[in-house]
């Protein structure tokens, strides 16, 4: 009978800060992922794959934003919305048999 062992793994996603304004610069709500960030989830795999782990699953993790821009602090204005934060990565292989 097969026996097998799991782990998990994490790998978080960067964003790239964006900034408007001729004179007085604001930093907009971050939206653009920054794509290198996701070169560790693109290593984590080989590696895990040469050791022999075997990719079940993959459930991203969302985080919430609420910005109030500063502009708007007397009354209304606020931003919410979602991004993903990073991903969970469910890993499985085969354990070997103990003597």
């Amino acid at each position: 009978m097969a026996v097998y062992e799991y782990r998990t793994t994490y790998v978080s996603i960067r964003y790239q800060t964006e900034k408007e304004g001729l004179f007085i610069k604001r930093e907009l709500p971050q939206t653009t992922p920054d794509i290198s960030s996701l070169d560790e989830y693109q290593n984590q795999m080989n590696e895990l794959g040469r050791a022999g782990w075997g990719l079940v699953n993959v459930q991203p993790v969302l985080r919430g934003i609420y910005d109030i821009p500063q502009a708007n602090h007397a009354g209304g204005g606020a931003i919410s919305y979602s991004l993903t934060d990073g991903f969970y990565l469910f890993w499985m292989r085969q354990k070997e048999a103990e003597n």
